[in-house]
This record gives structure tokens, C-alpha cells and sequence, in this order.
């Protein structure tokens, strides 16, 4: 589920009269492929808040207008910096507001009158019923962030519905959890890649590298590669990480943990349980790349 603000746009906006135009000093900008931010905004951009941002705002070209789309459960800041893109937007082209109720304002303060804070705390809960209907029944739910995806399932579900919250409380420890994620703070995580391969059967798969030695923030693949202190290593199904997870790992999602740096014989202990977990279908195939070994690829 969204919410849509649209702005007709006889004219592209300068990224940086737009940047430049919003209230708030820590808005940064995510483009598609991590290209540079262009002179004129001709492609679809995330803007988000630093700390503050779960999924960030994107603002989306649609023919001759821009389409700015707030998803479900954004924080309520993201929802703040919709409604200040809309207003900057509008200034720019010197056209007017809509959204998806099929209203339309002619100027910033008649569609400030609708659209503030009030219209955030009464709407930011959207979706939430649907979020929890899914986890509950046994499907996680994905949730694109700014930098990480956040995933909700049954036993986190359970975990933060502790104490039975009405949705307010609900939706704000839910917020607090993806926020982390996304902005983990002064905890400094390595986030390694994740690798996709493809078995003798053609059948694709991904798999994600965990160091004994790097604090990690360990993201959901399908299989986890444990490299041990001299350099051998242990394949396991990530649905079996939590079998063999020890004191270092805190679970901030459904699936995907912070790790903190695993001294050397915590880590071997690990590894020999995860030899005895089920194996992948196929041994994982080890990559080359410049010359490196795949065990130095998140050094």
C-alpha cells in the first residue's frame, strides 16, 4: 500500500533548488545504481532523512507531472518530507497539488490545511493491519528500506506485539526496529555482499559471507558461508542460523542479525554446528575477483 502526492511539471526541477528548498538540513538523495544526482530531476530519486528515514520518499517522473509516493509504514518523518517535496515541487513549477483522494490545491497553504501533521499521526498507521494479518498467518512480509530490506514474520511479530499495543505503540516499535536497521548508528557493521549462484541444475540461489573476526550486519540470503580463522569455512541454509547463533548475534528482524566480531574458538565451536546442519544442493561456488580468494572479499 502507498500514498500518492502528484505535481504537474510542465518543466523538470533542479535537484539542487529542490534540495536546497526543503526545511530540514540532513536530507540526502538516493538515485537508481548509485549514479550521481543529475542537474535536473529526469529519473525517479529517493529522498531520506538521516536517522529518522525507514523507506525514505520517492519521487517519481510521470509523464509531464512527478509522482511522490509515501509506502507503507514510512516513518512518520518520511511522511513530514512528502508533504515539504510537495509544497517545494509545487513552488518550483508554479502548478499545483493533487493526491489520490482526487483533491486539488491550488496553493501550499490550502494543501497545508489537509496535509500536516495532524493528517500524518491519523494516516502513518496505514497498512499496519494488512502487515500483521500476513505475518500472523505465516507470510513475511519484505519491506524495502533506503539501504537495508526489513522483514516482518510471525515470531517478530510476536515479539513486538508483546503486551498487546494498540497500533500507535505498535507501529512506533516497529518504526524503531527498521530505523535501526537502516541506520545502525555508532555500531560500525560490515555489510557483505550477497551472491548469487546457480547449481548444476540451473537452479539460482543466493548466499552471504560471515567472517569470524567482523562485526557484521548479517542480511538474508539463502544459504550462510561461515569462514573460520584459517580459512576454512562451513555452509549453512539461513533458516538454520538460528540453531547455531550464539551471544554475538542480535536479531533485529525477522531473519537478519547484527554479529559482533566472533573471537576465534566461539567461532569453531559454531562451525562444527554447522556441519552437522543439512547441506546446500550443491557445493556454493567460489568466486574470483582481482586476484582475491573469496574469503577476502569483505575485507
Amino acid at each position: 500500500m502507498s500514498f500518492i502526492f502528484s505535481i504537474p511539471a510542465p518543466h523538470p526541477v533542479a535537484c539542487a533548488y529542490l534540495l536546497s528548498s526543503l526545511p530540514a538540513a540532513n536530507i540526502n538523495v538516493l538515485t537508481i545504481g548509485g549514479e550521481p544526482l543529475p542537474e535536473l530531476l529526469t529519473g525517479s530519486v529517493l529522498f531520506y532523512q538521516e536517522n529518522t528515514s525507514t523507506r525514505g520518499i520517492w519521487v517519481q517522473p510521470s509523464g509531464i507531472a512527478y509522482d511522490i509516493r509515501i509506502n507503507t509504514l514510512a516513518s512518520k518523518e518520511d511522511y513530514l518530507l512528502a508533504i515539504e517535496l510537495a509544497v517545494c515541487i509545487a513552488n518550483l513549477t508554479g502548478t499545483t497539488i493533487s493526491s489520490e483522494n482526487s483533491d486539488n490545491f491550488d496553493t501550499p497553504d490550502s494543501f497545508r490545511s489537509v496535509y500536516n501533521e495532524q493528517w500524518v499521526e491519523t494516516n502513518k498507521t496505514l497498512g499496519l493491519d494488512l502487515v500483521r494479518y500476513m505475518a500472523e498467518k505465516g507470510e513475511p512480509v519484505c519491506l524495502h528500506g533506503c539501504f537495508h530490506d526489513f522483514h516482518i514474520g510471525r515470531q517478530f511479530m510476536a515479539q513486538l506485539s508483546a503486551g498487546s499495543p494498540d497500533d500507535t505503540t505498535l507501529y512506533n516499535r516497529i518504526i524503531a526496529a527498521f530505523r535501526k536497521i537502516q541506520f545502525p548508528g555508532k555500531d560500525n557493521y560490515f555489510v557483505p555482499n550477497i551472491f548469487q549462484a546457480t547449481d548444476r541444475n540451473q537452479l539460482q540461489w543466493s548466499y552471504v559471507v560471515l567472517a569470524h573476526d567482523t562485526a557484521t550486519f548479517l542480511k538474508k540470503a539463502d544459504y550462510l558461508m561461515l569462514a573460520g580463522p584459517n580459512d576454512e569455512f562451513e555452509e549453512i541454509a539461513f533458516e538454520q542460523v538460528a540453531g547455531i547463533a550464539n551471544e554475538y548475534f542480535t536479531p533485529v528482524d525477522e531473519y537478519q542479525y547484527f554479529v559482533a566480531a566472533i573471537p576465534a574458538q566461539q567461532f569453531n565451536t559454531m562451525m562444527k554446528k554447522a556441519k552437522h546442519a543439512a547441506e546446500p544442493p550443491d557445493t556454493i561456488p567460489l568466486p574470483q575477483q582481482n586476484g582475491k580468494k573469496w574469503w577476502q572479499f569483505w575485507k
